[in-house]
């Protein structure tokens, strides 16, 4: 009787094993190679068409290449601007005049001062330049291994860490500096704005994005 339980028992079970064996798997596990597939493949192609992007954080001075010339004050008082010609930027103040400072119609002002501004006869009120196509350019110091960076890099994206607006990049020169582990850098911008041209002779904090090539195209060298 004992024999005949166990027998029963084995059965029982070997049918729950039949139905288990026999039943199709999940989906997962019936296409779980075509998914993993399909991941890595996805992974692959995004490697190959996707950069990536590294900021370098970087203090810079504007400069242009065009000719910018000092406009000074003709007298000592206040500066005044006046914005209503073209042919004029304001006036200075004395104790019993205003005396005009004017300009030419075929050139425009960059980096005024600010206005009821006091100032000595010859100090520079503002610098005037022509209404030709701005061509600008920043320096940097920068350590070899940025350098290369920047060498390498697909496309270099400037941003003015005060002011959301991006102004495209391209390496135009560059130079070892005596007595120093540093570079001489200097970046060319395309694209100038009178805003950006109102920086000139300053310097700022900016942020420097180097969109390097994929990595896939970088091991494959492409």
């Amino acid at each position: 009787m004992e024999q005949l339980s166990n027998n029963t028992e084995i059965e029982l079970k070997s049918e729950k094993a039949r139905k288990i064996i026999g039943k199709m798997p999940f989906f997962l596990l019936r296409n779980g190679i075509l998914i993993i597939t399909l991941v890595l493949f996805i992974l692959f192609f995004m490697s190959y068409i996707i950069p990536y992007n590294e900021i370098l954080n970087y203090k810079i001075t504007f400069y242009s290449q065009d000719t910018y010339e000092p406009l000074r004050s003709p007298s000592r008082g206040v500066f005044m601007n006046d914005s209503s010609t073209n042919l004029s930027v304001g006036f200075i103040g004395t104790h019993d005049s205003l005396i005009p400072i004017k300009i030419s119609s075929n050139v425009y002002p960059v980096n005024m001062i600010k206005n009821y501004t006091f100032v000595n006869k010859n100090d520079i009120i503002c610098y005037v330049k022509s209404n030709n196509d701005m061509k600008m350019y920043y320096t940097i110091s920068c350590k070899e291994k940025d350098l290369k960076k920047i060498q390498e890099a697909g496309k270099i994206t400037l941003v003015l860490k005060n002011n959301s607006t991006t102004y495209d990049c391209y390496l135009q020169n560059f130079s070892f500096k005596n007595g120093s582990e540093e570079y001489n850098v200097i970046m060319g911008i395309n694209g100038c704005s009178k805003y950006l041209e109102s920086l000139i002779f300053k310097e700022y904090e900016v942020k420097i994005i180097i969109a390097h090539k994929p990595i896939l195209k970088k091991i494959i060298n492409i």
